[in-house]
């Protein structure tokens, strides 16, 4: 579900990418949200996603 929602904003996505796009979000949400006690919504998660893609396809360049 996360990966198709994904697809509608980034373009498809290979399943190497949408791991490490995963790991940097999870990364990011757990030291962020979670170690202040904070919820984290969908849309956040996504908002990070988008954001989190756009680090690494420059990484990658």
């Amino acid at each position: 579900m996360l990966k198709s929602i994904l697809e509608q904003t980034t373009g498809p996505l290979t399943t190497t990418q949408f791991a490490h796009l995963m790991d940097l979000t999870t990364t990011d949400i757990m030291v962020n949200n979670i170690g202040f006690k904070r919820r984290t919504s969908m849309a956040y998660v996504i908002r990070v996603a988008e954001i989190s893609f756009r680090i690494l396809t420059r990484w990658e360049e």
